[in-house]
């Protein structure tokens, strides 16, 4: 089932999380989320579910509500995609699709947040986490937001300073 398979992806961050404690080599205390793109919604849906405050840095996350957030990444050209289109309809006689939306649970997040963004994104558009940005700051919560000027989905040519702000973010929330 392809929505259980993609629901399945917060269960196991879930499971992950849960398991730190138990690796002799880890610190369970100091635990950072990195996301990217899908990566970051997944990032974003899990300190919803954890309601932990663990600090979390995202690039170009997905962060636009279900169905729509699958719905925008089709380009019309295959089967798969009309398969995927007929599945979403069967998905929603049956359930509520905005139970489905992490974006309906922002003010579950406790973590203190770092958004990275380019504006030269072609695959995550910076609307997307200008919009994000916004409803965090509505929602008091702790974000820091940086757009990159002509950087790409991959933070290129600012991977660089994206990297040594997130190492900066980390040390901030997880230095002794």
């Amino acid at each position: 089932n392809i929505w259980e398979a993609r629901f399945e992806t917060y269960t196991t961050a879930m499971n992950l999380l849960s398991a730190v404690s138990r690796w002799s080599l880890a610190d369970s205390e100091k635990i950072g989320i990195w996301g990217h793109s899908n990566g970051g919604h997944i990032a974003l849906t899990t300190a919803i579910l954890s309601k932990k405050a663990y600090p979390m840095a995202l690039w170009a996350p997905v962060s636009v509500g279900f169905p729509y957030s699958v719905l925008f990444f089709m380009n019309d050209n295959s089967d798969l995609d009309r398969d995927l289109r007929q599945s979403l309809a069967e998905f929603e006689k049956d359930y509520d699709y905005k139970l489905f939306n992490p974006m309906g649970y922002l003010g579950d997040i406790k973590a203190n947040i770092l958004l990275q963004q380019g504006s030269a994104d072609e695959s995550v558009p910076q609307t997307w986490s200008d919009n994000l940005f916004a409803q965090l700051t509505k929602m008091k919560k702790e974000i820091k937001y940086t757009v990159y000027p002509g950087a790409d989905h991959n933070l290129a040519p600012k991977w660089s300073q994206a990297v040594n702000e997130d190492i900066v973010f980390y040390k901030n929330f997880l230095s002794p």
